[in-house]
C-alpha cells in the first residue's frame, strides 16, 4: 500500500478542521475517502461529524418561524405554509411541507363549522347557562328537543382543516363561521325524548313559514307526545330562535297547548344534543354501500335510519347537558366542544 505523502496528510486534515466534509477533502486533494475518514477518526477523533443522510430542506429556525405562525393562526393550512415557504424562496415540495408539519408534532383537524357569535350573543350563552346550572340530568329528560336539518342527496358540504398540537386547546381560527340559511336536498323535521326519537317529517320545497310550523306542531310533535305518553305538564319543549318558532302565532298555539317552553340562546347548536343526531344520521347514510339517487329514496333512506338511532346513544347524550351547561360557564359564553 502506498503510504499517504505527509503534505497531503497535513493538507487533509487542515480542511478538515476548515470545516469541510470527508467527501469534499478527497474530491479536492489527490486522495480517496477511505484515506481522509482514517485520517479524520486519527487526528481528529473529536471533530463533531455532519449528520447522516439528505440534508433538511429547512433550516430549523425556519421551521419554529413556521410553527409559530401555524399555532397562531396567521397560516391556517398546510397549503398556505407551502406558498409562504415558496415566496422566502425555498425550494420545497408539498408533501414535505406536510411532513416537516408532521414531525414538528403538529397534527391535521377538521374545522368544525359554527355559528358566528357577537359579544351580545356570548353574554346571553352565559346568562341561559347560569339560569340551567342546577338542573340535573332528571330536569333534563323532561325536555323535548327539536330541530330541522338539510340532507344532501350526496351527503357532503366540503371538509375545511387546520393544524394544531393534539393537546392544544381550541381557537376561534379552528373554526369555520356560518350563517343561517346557506337540487340535490331535503329539510327534515324532528325531534328526541329521553325515550327515544319523535316521528320524523319532510318540509316540503325546503322552506317552512309559521303557519306550516304550526302545522308540524299539530300532527307530527303531538303524534310523537302521544306516542310516548307525554301529558302538557309532564315536559318542556325546545326549538331555537328561528323567526317561525317565536312568531306570535307560534307562541299563541303553544299556548293554547299548555305547552311549556324552555328558554334557548341565540346561536346555540351546541347546546342542543338533537344536532349529533344529525350527524349521526348523515354519517350512517353516507356509509350506506348503495347511494340515493333521487329525494324520494333519499327519503325512505332517512326514515329507515331514524328508526335504527339507538336509544342508548340518545340518552348518552340527554346525560350530556349538565357538562354542556358547565362548558358555556367555562367558555364565558364562547364556543364549546360539543
Amino acid at each position: 500500500m502506498t503510504k499517504t505523502p505527509q503534505s497531503i496528510q497535513n493538507a487533509i486534515v487542515d480542511l478538515l478542521k476548515a470545516g469541510h466534509s470527508v467527501e469534499d477533502v478527497a474530491r479536492e486533494l489527490p486522495t480517496s475517502i477511505a484515506t481522509v475518514s482514517r485520517l479524520r477518526t486519527k487526528h481528529l477523533p473529536d471533530l463533531p461529524r455532519k449528520p447522516a443522510g439528505r440534508p433538511r430542506c429547512l433550516t430549523a429556525n425556519t421551521m419554529r418561524n413556521i410553527k409559530r405562525q401555524m399555532l397562531s393562526g396567521q397560516l391556517k393550512t398546510g397549503k398556505e405554509a407551502f406558498k409562504y415557504l415558496q415566496r422566502q424562496g425555498n425550494r420545497i415540495t408539498y408533501q414535505s411541507v406536510l411532513n416537516h408539519l408532521r414531525q414538528s408534532g403538529l397534527r391535521p383537524y377538521k374545522k368544525i363549522k359554527k355559528p358566528y357569535l357577537s359579544k351580545k350573543h356570548m353574554e346571553a350563552r352565559y346568562r341561559w347557562a347560569k339560569a340551567y346550572v342546577n338542573w340535573t340530568v332528571d330536569d333534563w329528560k323532561c325536555v323535548v328537543f327539536s330541530d330541522e336539518t338539510k340532507i344532501n342527496l350526496w351527503n357532503s358540504d366540503g371538509i375545511h382543516f387546520y393544524w394544531k398540537k393534539p393537546t392544544d386547546a381550541e381557537h376561534p381560527y379552528h373554526i369555520h363561521p356560518t350563517v343561517m340559511h346557506g337540487g340535490g336536498s331535503l329539510m327534515f323535521w324532528g325531534c328526541m325524548t329521553w325515550q327515544g326519537l319523535g316521528y320524523g317529517c319532510q318540509i316540503y320545497d325546503g322552506s317552512m313559514n309559521a303557519e306550516d310550523y304550526i302545522g308540524i306542531l299539530d300532527t307530527t310533535l303531538q303524534e310523537s307526545l302521544e306516542y310516548y305518553g307525554y301529558q302538557p305538564d309532564s315536559f318542556v319543549f325546545q326549538h331555537d330562535n328561528d323567526r317561525k318558532h317565536i312568531s306570535r302565532r307560534t307562541q299563541a298555539y303553544l299556548r293554547s297547548k299548555g305547552i311549556e317552553v324552555l328558554s334557548w340562546p341565540a346561536r346555540s347548536p351546541d347546546l342542543n344534543p338533537i344536532e349529533h343526531i344529525w350527524n349521526y344520521l348523515k354519517v350512517q347514510i353516507g356509509q350506506r354501500e348503495k347511494r340515493p339517487t333521487s329525494i324520494h329514496q333519499l327519503w325512505e333512506i332517512v326514515l329507515e335510519e331514524w328508526e335504527r338511532v339507538p336509544l342508548d346513544y340518545i340518552q348518552k347524550l340527554y346525560q350530556s347537558m349538565p357538562i354542556r351547561v358547565q362548558a358555556v360557564l367555562k367558555a364565558k359564553g364562547a364556543h364549546t366542544k360539543f
